[in-house]
């Protein structure tokens, strides 16, 4: 089948990279502009455009539907429209050529967490699974029927990038047995649930500050929702430092009467670095990788040694 793909971020490469792979083609990947991004406003390539010179693949970037820009992907004959972390909704107009063979790849075992953000959000809610969700595009956001759902299991090691690469082993195969079916004619769908229905957010920055205050295991959260990419970020002795990996310290603590400020630093020896969080007892978590500001990833022993951290000192 000819092959019409929305897609814009990194996610969305490994499933170009499949279809490119299988009997099926892609005769056009539409995508946005390059973005200006980082400390200088440097002008870096889209992912997806990226993937589609190497392969080989036409492509186009779309600042915004006009009419213009729909004939144009109107007229490039596709046989079936796939989307996977586009980021924009496809006009009707060419929708409306594909009929029923439309799908969106989701990230979420819909209708919970539509939007731009499932994976980062399940984690900050310390959810035990994740899913995918193969739906049929529609003129608004993530609510198209559902043609199948699978669940991951999320366990207390994963953070977000062990969840995405998970899900896009998995999603990949589905997608690539998908388009076989459809291939045949052979799809069926279900309308989603009404009951459960949630939006995630675009994350900013502020999102990844720690605050000491809240208790280790919403911090914990915190932490593999944004791990390394950007990364959650905290203050000590006046710069900021990035804490891409922890774990809470369910251990017990030798002064346990000792009243400790949110942030302080408990214990920093060569077995463990121990923060208190939150204002209850006993709450703590255990920092394992860190990164100063503009300093390489460290282990916490590195760190340690490093900054001279000592019992006493504040994460602010």
């Amino acid at each position: 089948m000819k092959v019409l793909f929305f897609g814009s971020s990194d996610f969305s490469v490994p499933f170009i990279e499949t279809i490119h792979k299988s009997k099926h083609s892609i005769v056009l990947a539409v995508t946005n502009p390059d973005a200006k991004t980082g400390r200088g406003k440097k002008n870096n390539p889209n992912p997806v455009k990226l993937a589609a010179l190497d392969l080989g693949i036409k492509y186009y970037e779309l600042d915004k539907f006009d009419n213009f820009s729909i004939d144009l992907i109107k007229n490039c004959a596709f046989d079936i429209i796939v989307s996977v972390s586009y980021g924009k909704i496809i006009p009707s107009q060419i929708l409306d050529i594909s009929g029923i063979k439309t799908v969106n790849v989701h990230p979420s075992i819909l209708p919970k967490y539509r939007g731009p953000s499932p994976i980062v959000t399940a984690l900050l809610n310390g959810e035990k699974s994740i899913g995918i969700s193969l739906i049929k595009i529609n003129k608004t956001l993530d609510t198209g029927d559902i043609y199948e759902l699978k669940k991951i299991p999320v366990s207390t090691e994963d953070n977000y990038s062990t969840i995405e690469i998970k899900i896009i082993n998995t999603a990949t195969s589905m997608l690539s047995e998908f388009l076989d079916r459809a291939e045949n004619n052979n799809l069926s769908a279900f309308p989603q649930s009404g009951i459960g229905v949630s939006y995630t957010k675009i994350f900013t920055k502020k999102d990844t500050i720690i605050d000491w205050n809240d208790n280790s295991q919403n911090i914990f959260n915190r932490i593999r929702a944004f791990s390394n990419r950007p990364g959650c970020v905290s203050l000590f002795k006046g710069r900021t430092v990035k804490i891409l990996k922890a774990k809470i310290h369910d251990e017990e603590i030798a002064e346990k009467t000792k009243i400790y400020k949110p942030g302080e630093v408990v214990f920093a020896e060569k077995t463990g670095l121990i923060i208190k969080c939150g204002k209850k007892l006993p709450d703590f978590i255990s920092i394992e990788l860190i990164q100063p500001q503009d300093k390489k990833i460290m282990s916490f022993r590195d760190f340690i040694n490093g900054y001279r951290v000592k019992a006493g000192d504040l994460f602010g």
